[in-house]
């Protein structure tokens, strides 16, 4: 039987249709990431002939990477504000104090969000924030941090896809091919569609959960919200670092959370569970004014997710 925490746990993603959005939004850039797969090849072809790339190949790649990389975090800031609106829902309905209507909010949110899709950047961002009085404090701040990301994954999103484009490049020249077998075999082996699913999982499950740490601080809050519990999604394919740490709880800041902060490797499926005051006395592990923390753990998150992304994209 599922307890109170597995159900938040679980009503803390996000859900079917609004997955199902995103998934559309992510093949409506699959030919996206076929271009710039495309284009990519012809540059670094060139540079291993010793010949300068053309100009149309440079402009093309980066026109689509800029593309690309800013559709990513129009859904990142989408994740990011709707996971908010669900977190303070759940609040709701645990405790009564916040009661402002979030359910009423959140569906015709959801029945809009083709709609917020289709817009400019920063009006969709606002548009969506708009919804709920106090999610729309956190506009100006969730625009600034995804117009931020999306520099900074342009940066890394090149560095990962000339990796993955050159290793096919090599790999199909010395078993005899040619640079179309490149840009053909990137399209018809599915190399565009794995990135993209990829990213956007692991993208989309990091701004979900920046989205709800950051409307935990919110001053509304403040008291209320006492621990984060750790929950990880129990199946044979669950990590066994990820498994060490399911039902870990400590206080909101707790150093622990510099490091923990799902996602913790790529296509991980863990999240946070909010602990409140009157469940933590409940528990037995809240009195003045302090919530009694688990010992620090003895596991470390996935190489490469030790610095915890969903925590640094307000701060990085």
């Amino acid at each position: 039987m599922a307890t109170v925490a597995d159900l938040q746990a679980q009503d803390s993603q996000l859900d079917k249709d609004e997955l199902a959005i995103l998934r559309s939004l992510r093949r409506k850039l699959l030919p996206v990431i076929a271009l710039m797969g495309e284009h990519k090849a012809r540059i670094l072809d060139a540079r291993r002939r010793g010949a300068a790339p053309s100009q149309r190949s440079l402009d093309g790649y980066q026109a689509r990477l800029a593309q690309f990389t800013e559709g990513v975090s129009k859904a990142m800031a989408f994740a990011d504000l709707l996971s908010r609106i669900r977190f303070m829902n759940n609040l709701e309905d645990q405790g009564g104090e916040f009661s402002r209507g979030s359910s009423i909010i959140y569906k015709s949110l959801n029945e809009q969000l083709p709609e917020f899709l289709s817009l400019p950047f920063l009006e969709a961002v606002e548009d969506l924030a708009s919804r709920d009085p106090v999610i729309e404090r956190s506009a100006e701040a969730v625009s600034a941090a995804y117009k931020r990301h999306a520099f900074a994954m342009a940066y890394s999103t090149n560095i990962t896809f000339t990796n993955l484009i050159q290793n096919q490049l090599t790999k199909t020249i010395l078993e005899g091919g040619k640079l179309s077998d490149v840009i053909a075999n990137f399209r018809k082996e599915g190399l565009a569609d794995w990135y993209a699913e990829t990213v956007f999982n692991t993208n989309i499950k990091t701004a979900a959960m920046a989205g709800r740490i950051q409307q935990s601080k919110d001053p509304d809050l403040q008291g209320f919200i006492v621990a984060w519990r750790y929950f990880a999604v129990k199946s044979r394919t669950t990590r066994e670092n990820h498994r060490a740490m399911d039902g870990h709880m400590a206080s909101m800041d707790n150093p622990v959370w510099n490091v923990w902060i799902p996602p913790n490797g790529y296509n991980c499926r863990c999240t946070l569970i909010e602990v409140t005051r009157p469940q933590a006395k409940k528990m037995g592990r809240y009195s003045n004014g302090t919530f009694e923390d688990d010992p620090a753990p003895s596991v470390l998150p996935d190489e490469g997710f030790r610095q915890s992304p969903a925590g640094n994209i307000y701060t990085g």
